[in-house]
This record gives structure tokens, sequence and C-alpha cells, in this order.
């Protein structure tokens, strides 16, 4: 949960000054989706790792986003996918930050399954930086609410 709450933390302070309500919680969302549609599953059916792996990849991703922006009116299926793809590109690039005892990212798949990650703080280090993502988020929030207040008037 901490891991997810950084992720959306990021997509908050990336996208703070949006004016869509909607179209900011559908990128929040593709913030969370890599994890949503993977860990349940192998952390409760560990055997199942690589058959949920394809799910935490662009390509596995990409069309995850895809099906789902289906469900959407046709008018706005194109913004749907490009806003959910985006959040989900924005949670793969802070995983790829992590380093991991053993593993990391297949980016590639299913063309390579070759690991990549930039290794610069330990997995379960992303808690330690959650402080500080709530911090700035909520510098950030203070400062728009007080802008739009003074608009306002």
């Amino acid at each position: 949960m901490p891991d997810l709450l950084s992720h959306m933390a990021a997509g908050y302070l990336l996208l703070a000054k949006i004016k869509s309500r909607a179209w900011f919680i559908v990128f929040l969302i593709g913030t969370c989706l890599p994890d949503l549609v993977t860990r349940p599953f192998y952390i409760i059916f560990p055997k199942l790792f690589w058959i949920v792996m394809p799910a935490h990849t662009p390509a596995g991703l990409f069309l995850l986003c895809l099906g789902l922006s289906g469900f959407f009116a046709a008018r706005q299926r194109n913004r749907v996918f490009i806003t959910l793809f985006a959040g989900c590109m924005l949670h793969l690039f802070l995983d790829l930050l992590q380093k991991h005892a053993h593993g990391g990212y297949v980016l590639l798949f299913p063309f390579s399954w070759d690991i990549f990650e930039f290794g610069l703080f330990y997995s379960e280090k992303s808690t330690d930086f959650l402080p500080l993502w709530l911090l700035l988020a909520g510098i950030i929030i203070s400062r728009i609410k007080r802008k739009y207040k003074l608009n306002e008037n």
C-alpha cells in the first residue's frame, strides 16, 4: 500500500495543476494499475508470477489500457487510453529507479527477457520517501487551493 501511495503522490506532483478532476483521476488510476493487476495474484498464488508478470511491462500495459478504454464512450476512448497509459508509464519509470536483490523489470517483453533497472535504491526503501512525497503533495495542494481561492474573489 505505501508503494501505491508513492506512485499516486508522484502522479499528483506531476499533474497537480490539471483542471479536469476526471482526467486527473484516470491518470492516478493508471499510476496504480500495474501493481493492482499483478501483485494480488502473485502474492496469493506465487506460482502465477510468470503468468501475470507481462501485465507489468509496457506491452502488457498497452494492451490492458487499450482494453479498459473500450469500456468508455467512443469519443473518450483515445483520451482515456492515453491518460491511463501515461499513468502506467510513470509507474514503470518510478519502478525502474529501484534495485532488487534478484530480478528486475522486463521492459522489452515479449521481444526480450533481459532485465533492466537503474538501481538507485532498494524496493522496500520506497516507503522511506513516502513522507517526502506526501509533504510535497500537501504543499502543492495548499498552494493551488490558495491560488484558486484568490482568483475567485
